[in-house]
């Protein structure tokens, strides 16, 4: 077995981006792509045609990098996350990514996406003794997770993803932003996080 085939490859389908990384079995990163091209904030209903059919193509495109760097397809670890998992047609998604592609997808539940950025935040550092607290700024949602080094005690999600709360408040594609405008996203922000826990 050559060196590159013991190479791991991870793809997360986000609200924001599409997003790669190939790691060496000796833990070093060679590869870190991103896409910005993701499948919108998630608000719920039917996402886009032209939305599922931009994602496919930067699947396609991270696919063929990974491929290049000896991790064919069925061994690249995929997941989606908050914009999939509140469309309706998620799992039509998810059988199409896997028929054009050969790509499996597995659809994190709200508890495991914050499991997992526990996990990666606490990868490979030197963590405190006493409380830690995570925070994973995301697209559509925000994740917050505290606890001890060796694991994980309380967990939150919060509907404060950098572009749901942007569109909400400021439009689509804003160009400017007014006093009233921030302070609406600033009330809105505070009373969400009144449901901090901790």
């Amino acid at each position: 077995m050559t060196e590159r085939e013991l190479n791991i490859a991870a793809i997360e389908i986000g609200s924001a981006s599409i997003e790669l990384m190939i790691m060496s079995e000796h833990g070093e990163i060679i590869c870190d792509e991103s896409n910005d091209m993701g499948l919108g904030v998630g608000q719920g209903g039917l996402l886009a045609p032209d939305l599922i059919q931009g994602a496919l193509d930067a699947l396609s495109e991270l696919i063929e990098i990974a491929r290049l760097q000896g991790v064919p397809v069925w061994k690249i670890h995929a997941v989606a996350t908050s914009s999939l998992r509140r469309a309706f047609n998620a799992k039509a998604i998810l059988q199409r990514i896997h028929q054009e592609l050969g790509l499996e997808v597995y659809l994190l539940q709200i508890e495991e996406e914050g499991e997992l950025a526990w996990k990666g935040a606490n990868c490979g550092l030197n963590i405190p003794s006493g409380p830690v607290a995570v925070v994973d700024l995301g697209g559509a949602t925000v994740e917050a997770v505290s606890g001890s080094p060796d694991r994980m005690l309380q967990f939150q999600s919060f509907r404060l993803g950098y572009m749901s709360i942007t569109e909400n408040f400021f439009g689509r594609n804003p160009q400017t932003f007014s006093l009233p405008q921030v302070s609406r996203l600033k009330r809105h922000v505070e009373t969400q996080l009144r449901d901090l826990q901790w």
